[in-house]
Protein backbone atom coordinates (compact mmCIF):
# COMPACT_ATOMS: atom_id res chain seq x y z
CA UNK A 1 0.00 0.00 0.00
CA UNK A 2 1.12 3.22 -0.95
CA UNK A 3 2.36 5.93 1.67
CA UNK A 4 0.50 9.53 1.50
CA UNK A 5 3.20 11.99 1.23
CA UNK A 6 3.49 15.27 2.88
CA UNK A 7 6.79 17.05 3.19
CA UNK A 8 6.95 19.34 6.30
CA UNK A 9 10.16 20.62 8.57
CA UNK A 10 10.92 19.83 11.91
CA UNK A 11 13.35 22.03 14.18
CA UNK A 12 14.63 22.81 17.09
CA UNK A 13 14.71 26.06 18.60
CA UNK A 14 18.32 27.37 18.95
CA UNK A 15 19.78 30.72 19.14
CA UNK A 16 20.56 32.05 15.57
CA UNK A 17 23.17 34.19 16.04
CA UNK A 18 26.11 32.76 14.07
CA UNK A 19 24.53 29.40 14.29
CA UNK A 20 23.57 26.89 11.47
CA UNK A 21 19.79 26.09 11.90
CA UNK A 22 19.66 22.00 11.85
CA UNK A 23 16.20 20.86 10.11
CA UNK A 24 15.23 17.36 9.42
CA UNK A 25 12.88 16.73 6.16
CA UNK A 26 9.88 14.50 7.11
CA UNK A 27 6.90 13.10 5.33
CA UNK A 28 3.77 11.90 6.89
CA UNK A 29 3.12 8.04 6.39
CA UNK A 30 1.08 5.29 7.84
CA UNK A 31 2.52 5.06 10.73
CA UNK A 32 3.02 8.57 11.77
CA UNK A 33 5.80 11.24 11.03
CA UNK A 34 9.39 10.04 9.69
CA UNK A 35 12.11 11.43 8.96
CA UNK A 36 13.14 11.05 5.41
CA UNK A 37 16.82 12.81 5.34
CA UNK A 38 18.81 15.45 7.82
CA UNK A 39 19.63 19.08 6.00
CA UNK A 40 20.79 22.12 7.37
CA UNK A 41 19.74 26.17 6.68
CA UNK A 42 22.19 29.32 7.41
CA UNK A 43 20.24 31.53 9.26
CA UNK A 44 20.05 33.96 6.40
CA UNK A 45 18.63 31.17 4.30
CA UNK A 46 16.18 30.47 7.24
CA UNK A 47 14.99 34.39 7.07
CA UNK A 48 14.54 34.57 3.42
CA UNK A 49 12.51 31.37 3.52
CA UNK A 50 10.31 32.84 6.64
CA UNK A 51 9.80 36.80 5.12
CA UNK A 52 7.29 35.73 2.72
CA UNK A 53 5.37 34.40 5.69
CA UNK A 54 5.87 37.00 7.88
CA UNK A 55 4.25 39.81 5.11
CA UNK A 56 1.52 37.87 4.13
CA UNK A 57 0.55 37.76 8.46
CA UNK A 58 1.40 40.95 9.05
CA UNK A 59 -0.92 42.18 6.16
CA UNK A 60 -3.55 39.98 7.39
CA UNK A 61 -3.40 42.15 11.05
CA UNK A 62 -3.94 45.24 9.71
CA UNK A 63 -7.20 46.47 9.49
CA UNK A 64 -8.13 48.08 6.61
CA UNK A 65 -7.78 47.12 2.90
CA UNK A 66 -6.84 49.75 0.54
CA UNK A 67 -7.26 49.59 -3.37
CA UNK A 68 -6.35 51.42 -6.17
CA UNK A 69 -7.46 50.66 -9.86
CA UNK A 70 -8.98 52.61 -13.34
CA UNK A 71 -10.38 51.61 -15.84
CA UNK A 72 -10.53 53.56 -19.56
CA UNK A 73 -13.62 52.64 -20.97
CA UNK A 74 -16.55 54.49 -22.99
CA UNK A 75 -19.13 55.92 -19.81
CA UNK A 76 -22.49 57.13 -21.15
CA UNK A 77 -24.95 58.77 -18.62
CA UNK A 78 -22.22 59.85 -16.39
CA UNK A 79 -23.61 62.11 -13.75
CA UNK A 80 -26.00 58.97 -12.92
CA UNK A 81 -23.61 57.13 -12.52
CA UNK A 82 -22.25 59.23 -9.87
CA UNK A 83 -25.09 58.92 -7.67
CA UNK A 84 -25.54 55.24 -8.15
CA UNK A 85 -22.23 54.67 -7.04
CA UNK A 86 -21.97 57.03 -4.26
CA UNK A 87 -25.09 55.73 -2.30
CA UNK A 88 -23.33 51.73 -3.01
CA UNK A 89 -20.51 53.23 -1.59
CA UNK A 90 -21.99 55.17 1.73
CA UNK A 91 -24.03 51.76 1.92
CA UNK A 92 -20.77 49.99 2.27
CA UNK A 93 -18.73 52.46 4.67
CA UNK A 94 -16.07 53.16 1.92
CA UNK A 95 -13.91 55.76 2.28
CA UNK A 96 -11.89 57.45 -0.96
CA UNK A 97 -12.15 58.93 -4.11
CA UNK A 98 -13.71 58.18 -7.20
CA UNK A 99 -13.26 60.16 -10.55
CA UNK A 100 -15.59 59.54 -13.03
CA UNK A 101 -15.42 60.90 -17.00
CA UNK A 102 -17.01 59.80 -20.38
CA UNK A 103 -13.22 58.12 -20.57
CA UNK A 104 -13.61 55.98 -17.68
CA UNK A 105 -12.92 55.63 -13.98
CA UNK A 106 -9.75 55.91 -11.69
CA UNK A 107 -11.10 54.84 -7.58
CA UNK A 108 -9.39 55.08 -4.44
CA UNK A 109 -10.99 52.73 -1.97
CA UNK A 110 -10.27 52.12 1.99
CA UNK A 111 -11.89 50.71 4.52
CA UNK A 112 -12.46 47.07 6.31
CA UNK A 113 -11.83 43.81 4.28
CA UNK A 114 -15.62 42.62 4.05
CA UNK A 115 -17.05 45.85 3.06
CA UNK A 116 -14.01 47.30 0.59
CA UNK A 117 -14.51 43.16 -1.23
CA UNK A 118 -18.28 43.58 -1.29
CA UNK A 119 -18.54 47.62 -2.77
CA UNK A 120 -15.12 46.18 -5.53
CA UNK A 121 -17.48 43.30 -6.53
CA UNK A 122 -20.72 45.73 -6.38
CA UNK A 123 -18.71 47.79 -9.07
CA UNK A 124 -17.83 44.44 -11.13
CA UNK A 125 -21.34 44.37 -11.87
CA UNK A 126 -21.47 47.31 -13.78
CA UNK A 127 -20.72 45.87 -17.07
CA UNK A 128 -18.18 48.57 -17.97
CA UNK A 129 -16.43 47.89 -15.00
CA UNK A 130 -16.64 43.62 -15.08
CA UNK A 131 -12.62 43.82 -15.65
CA UNK A 132 -11.66 46.90 -13.47
CA UNK A 133 -8.28 45.43 -11.63
CA UNK A 134 -7.27 46.85 -8.27
CA UNK A 135 -3.73 46.94 -6.70
CA UNK A 136 -4.38 46.28 -2.89
CA UNK A 137 -2.30 47.59 -0.21
CA UNK A 138 -2.86 47.66 3.75
CA UNK A 139 -2.87 49.92 6.57
CA UNK A 140 -3.52 50.01 10.03
CA UNK A 141 -5.70 53.09 10.03
CA UNK A 142 -7.95 54.53 6.94
CA UNK A 143 -6.05 56.78 4.87
CA UNK A 144 -9.28 58.29 3.77
CA UNK A 145 -11.43 61.06 5.41
CA UNK A 146 -14.59 60.77 3.91
CA UNK A 147 -15.80 59.17 0.45
CA UNK A 148 -16.53 61.25 -2.67
CA UNK A 149 -17.60 60.27 -6.28
CA UNK A 150 -16.60 62.90 -8.80
CA UNK A 151 -17.24 63.58 -12.45
CA UNK A 152 -14.22 65.02 -13.84
CA UNK A 153 -13.24 65.92 -17.71
CA UNK A 154 -10.39 63.60 -17.48
CA UNK A 155 -9.79 61.40 -15.09
CA UNK A 156 -6.20 62.11 -15.18
CA UNK A 157 -5.68 65.10 -16.74
CA UNK A 158 -3.25 65.91 -20.29
CA UNK A 159 -5.13 67.69 -21.99
CA UNK A 160 -4.71 66.32 -25.39
CA UNK A 161 -8.03 65.41 -27.27
CA UNK A 162 -5.95 63.66 -29.96
CA UNK A 163 -4.79 60.73 -27.89
CA UNK A 164 -7.52 57.74 -27.39
CA UNK A 165 -6.40 55.17 -24.38
CA UNK A 166 -9.74 53.27 -25.05
CA UNK A 167 -9.18 52.10 -28.89
CA UNK A 168 -5.41 52.97 -28.61
CA UNK A 169 -3.69 51.99 -25.55
CA UNK A 170 -0.14 52.04 -24.99
CA UNK A 171 1.98 48.25 -25.22
CA UNK A 172 2.88 47.13 -21.98
CA UNK A 173 5.64 45.38 -20.13
CA UNK A 174 5.16 43.34 -17.03
CA UNK A 175 7.15 44.14 -13.87
CA UNK A 176 8.94 40.53 -13.59
CA UNK A 177 10.17 41.55 -17.89
CA UNK A 178 11.06 44.74 -16.77
CA UNK A 179 13.08 43.69 -13.80
CA UNK A 180 15.30 41.07 -15.91
CA UNK A 181 16.17 44.34 -18.48
CA UNK A 182 17.25 45.93 -15.29
CA UNK A 183 18.87 42.88 -14.18
CA UNK A 184 20.55 42.40 -17.68
CA UNK A 185 21.78 46.28 -17.64
CA UNK A 186 20.47 46.79 -20.77
CA UNK A 187 20.65 49.49 -23.12
CA UNK A 188 16.82 51.34 -22.38
CA UNK A 189 15.64 54.87 -20.98
CA UNK A 190 13.19 55.06 -18.00
CA UNK A 191 11.14 57.87 -17.42
CA UNK A 192 9.06 58.63 -14.31
CA UNK A 193 6.08 60.42 -15.49
CA UNK A 194 5.28 61.45 -12.17
CA UNK A 195 5.71 64.78 -10.48
CA UNK A 196 9.21 66.19 -9.38
CA UNK A 197 8.40 65.99 -5.67
CA UNK A 198 7.31 62.11 -6.23
CA UNK A 199 10.39 61.31 -8.32
CA UNK A 200 12.63 63.05 -5.36
CA UNK A 201 11.01 60.84 -2.56
CA UNK A 202 11.44 57.61 -4.51
CA UNK A 203 12.70 56.21 -8.25
CA UNK A 204 14.05 53.44 -10.24
CA UNK A 205 18.09 53.71 -10.84
CA UNK A 206 19.11 56.05 -13.42
CA UNK A 207 15.26 56.98 -14.35
CA UNK A 208 15.02 60.20 -16.13
CA UNK A 209 12.82 63.10 -13.91
CA UNK A 210 11.39 65.28 -16.25
CA UNK A 211 10.44 67.80 -13.06
CA UNK A 212 6.80 68.03 -13.69
CA UNK A 213 4.73 69.98 -11.38
CA UNK A 214 1.75 69.41 -12.99
CA UNK A 215 1.70 65.79 -15.37
CA UNK A 216 -0.55 68.09 -17.85
CA UNK A 217 2.68 69.48 -18.67
CA UNK A 218 4.27 66.33 -19.85
CA UNK A 219 3.11 67.40 -23.67
CA UNK A 220 5.32 70.17 -23.31
CA UNK A 221 7.86 68.85 -22.00
CA UNK A 222 7.84 66.14 -24.67
CA UNK A 223 8.63 68.25 -27.09
CA UNK A 224 12.23 68.55 -25.70
CA UNK A 225 12.65 65.03 -26.14
CA UNK A 226 16.18 64.52 -27.48
CA UNK A 227 15.74 63.03 -31.01
CA UNK A 228 17.86 59.92 -30.76
CA UNK A 229 15.37 58.73 -28.15
CA UNK A 230 12.71 57.98 -31.11
CA UNK A 231 14.79 55.13 -31.62
CA UNK A 232 15.05 54.06 -28.45
CA UNK A 233 13.35 51.72 -26.02
CA UNK A 234 11.74 53.41 -23.59
CA UNK A 235 9.99 52.42 -20.87
CA UNK A 236 7.37 54.65 -18.85
CA UNK A 237 6.20 54.07 -15.34
CA UNK A 238 4.08 55.94 -12.66
CA UNK A 239 2.63 54.74 -9.23
CA UNK A 240 -0.09 52.77 -10.14
CA UNK A 241 -0.26 52.73 -14.06
CA UNK A 242 -2.50 55.69 -15.40
CA UNK A 243 -0.25 58.33 -16.21
CA UNK A 244 1.25 55.67 -18.61
CA UNK A 245 -1.96 54.86 -20.03
CA UNK A 246 -2.02 58.55 -21.82
CA UNK A 247 1.92 59.92 -21.74
CA UNK A 248 2.52 56.22 -23.91
CA UNK A 249 0.14 56.78 -26.58
CA UNK A 250 1.43 60.63 -27.18
CA UNK A 251 4.84 60.09 -27.09
CA UNK A 252 4.07 57.24 -30.09
CA UNK A 253 1.91 59.80 -31.91
CA UNK A 254 5.46 61.72 -31.43
CA UNK A 255 7.29 59.41 -33.42
CA UNK A 256 8.83 57.13 -30.23
CA UNK A 257 8.37 54.33 -31.92
CA UNK A 258 9.70 51.84 -28.78
CA UNK A 259 7.90 52.76 -25.89
CA UNK A 260 6.19 50.93 -23.26
CA UNK A 261 4.76 51.72 -19.90
CA UNK A 262 5.10 49.27 -16.86
CA UNK A 263 2.34 47.50 -16.12
CA UNK A 264 0.51 48.75 -12.68
CA UNK A 265 3.10 50.94 -12.01
CA UNK A 266 5.57 51.37 -9.17
CA UNK A 267 2.84 49.48 -7.14
CA UNK A 268 2.58 46.52 -9.23
CA UNK A 269 6.14 46.12 -9.29
CA UNK A 270 6.58 46.33 -5.59
CA UNK A 271 4.28 43.22 -5.32
CA UNK A 272 5.71 41.41 -7.70
CA UNK A 273 9.37 42.20 -7.52
CA UNK A 274 10.23 43.64 -3.96
CA UNK A 275 11.33 46.88 -5.12
CA UNK A 276 14.78 45.53 -6.37
CA UNK A 277 16.15 48.62 -8.53
CA UNK A 278 14.07 51.05 -6.73
CA UNK A 279 15.19 53.65 -4.78
CA UNK A 280 13.45 55.23 -1.73
CA UNK A 281 10.12 55.04 -1.50
CA UNK A 282 6.67 55.41 -3.35
CA UNK A 283 4.26 58.97 -2.70
CA UNK A 284 0.60 57.61 -2.40
CA UNK A 285 -2.20 59.95 -2.98
CA UNK A 286 -3.76 59.86 0.98
CA UNK A 287 -2.73 60.63 4.12
CA UNK A 288 -0.46 57.55 4.17
CA UNK A 289 1.86 60.04 2.19
CA UNK A 290 4.46 57.05 0.88
CA UNK A 291 4.32 53.09 1.19
CA UNK A 292 8.29 51.01 1.19
CA UNK A 293 9.17 48.26 -1.26
CA UNK A 294 6.94 45.94 1.33
CA UNK A 295 3.97 48.61 0.70
CA UNK A 296 3.85 49.10 4.29
CA UNK A 297 3.47 52.99 5.14
CA UNK A 298 6.88 54.59 5.59
CA UNK A 299 7.38 55.17 9.69
CA UNK A 300 9.70 58.73 9.35
CA UNK A 301 10.01 60.59 6.22
CA UNK A 302 12.34 63.10 5.21
CA UNK A 303 12.59 66.64 5.15
CA UNK A 304 13.28 67.47 1.46
CA UNK A 305 14.51 70.98 2.98
CA UNK A 306 16.93 70.26 6.07
CA UNK A 307 16.95 66.28 5.46
CA UNK A 308 16.10 65.91 8.89
CA UNK A 309 13.05 63.12 9.84
CA UNK A 310 9.74 64.49 9.56
CA UNK A 311 7.95 63.15 12.76
CA UNK A 312 4.31 61.21 11.93
CA UNK A 313 2.60 63.76 14.50
CA UNK A 314 3.32 66.88 11.65
CA UNK A 315 2.26 64.46 8.55
CA UNK A 316 0.03 67.34 8.23
CA UNK A 317 2.78 69.15 6.82
CA UNK A 318 3.03 66.72 4.33
CA UNK A 319 -0.55 66.85 2.53
CA UNK A 320 -0.63 65.32 -1.38
CA UNK A 321 0.01 68.60 -3.36
CA UNK A 322 2.71 70.08 -0.76
CA UNK A 323 6.23 69.96 -0.70
CA UNK A 324 7.57 67.17 1.79
CA UNK A 325 9.10 69.56 4.90
CA UNK A 326 9.44 69.52 8.45
CA UNK A 327 7.78 72.10 10.88
CA UNK A 328 10.67 74.40 10.75
CA UNK A 329 11.46 74.34 7.18
CA UNK A 330 7.70 74.92 6.87
CA UNK A 331 7.78 78.23 8.84
CA UNK A 332 10.57 79.55 7.33
CA UNK A 333 9.35 78.35 3.99
CA UNK A 334 5.94 79.70 3.95
CA UNK A 335 5.71 80.13 0.06
CA UNK A 336 7.02 76.42 -0.89
CA UNK A 337 3.95 74.40 -2.40
CA UNK A 338 5.01 71.96 -4.72
CA UNK A 339 2.16 73.19 -6.47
Amino acid sequence: MSKKRGIGLLSKRRPLRGRTISFEICQRGETGIEVVEPTALGAPLFFEFLTPLWNFANQRLVSILNLSGYRFVSLEAVEALRDRLYQLGSDRGIKGSILLAKEGINAFLAGPVSSVEAFAEDLRKFSEFENLEFQKTWSKSNPFKKFFVRVKREIVTIRCPEIDPINDGARRIDAEDFKKLLDQGEDLIVLDARKDFEYRMGHFQGAINLKLDHFSRFPEVLQSFPEEWKKKKIVTYCTGGIRCEKAAPLMRKHGFENVLQLEGGILKYFEKCQGEHFEGSCFVFDHRVAVNKNLEVVKDLECRSCRGIIERSEENLVEPGLLQLCARCQEENPSCPDQ
